[in-house]
């Protein structure tokens, strides 16, 4: 008896909270979240080397199902709508960086991605970032217009290909790179 009535209540506590949940495209208020996959290229002007300098950072990012051989963007809320899009980098001008590898770059670094989903909204995740040599890097941010404003947007880069050698004589210009992107807001 005992047993059963811990499920009922179980059971009636979920049907409750599943009654609050929202459903379909969020709105600019309510719990949501998505994540992406993204393939894409960053250049970095001038070239990052051992010793920490001013660079722009550009560069384009194919997110979700845009990019080869990844899935749709995902919801687990079923919250956001968008599947897959474009990304590129604007207004990084005055980052500090430097490097000693494709995976140890230091510093500061601050920008704007600007998000074209495909189904033709648009968002802003104005980011930053402070790189130490040791440990991943993760850029974190706060996204604009679309169904993810207001959210929380972290993005986790792992580098899949490199052009220079973090040398003044061959300074890393172009990091190719694959990942996620993740939104989260309450």
């Amino acid at each position: 008896m005992r047993h059963s009535l811990r499920t009922v209540f179980a059971v009636g506590l979920l049907a409750l909270s599943a009654a609050f949940l929202p459903s379909g495209p969020a709105s600019a208020s309510g719990a949501r979240d998505l994540t992406c996959q993204y393939d894409g290229q960053i250049r970095f002007t001038p070239g990052l080397t051992i010793f920490p300098q001013n660079v722009a950072i550009t560069g384009s990012t194919t997110l979700g199902n845009t990019a080869p051989l990844h899935l749709s963007c995902i919801s687990l809320t079923d919250t956001v709508g968008y599947h897959g899009g474009q990304v590129t980098f604007a207004n990084s001008i005055g980052s500090q960086l430097g490097c000693i590898n494709a995976v140890g770059l230091f510093g500061n670094a601050h920008g704007e991605l600007k998000f074209q989903w495909d189904n033709g909204e648009t968002s802003t995740v104005a980011w930053t970032v402070s790189a130490g040599v040791i440990g991943p890097l993760v850029i974190t941010g706060t996204a604009s217009g679309g169904q993810v404003a207001g959210t929380d947007a972290v993005i986790t880069p792992v580098p899949t290909s490199v052009e220079g050698l973090c040398l003044p004589s061959a300074p890393l210009t172009t990091l190719g790179a694959t990942g996620t992107i993740t939104f989260i807001g309450l």
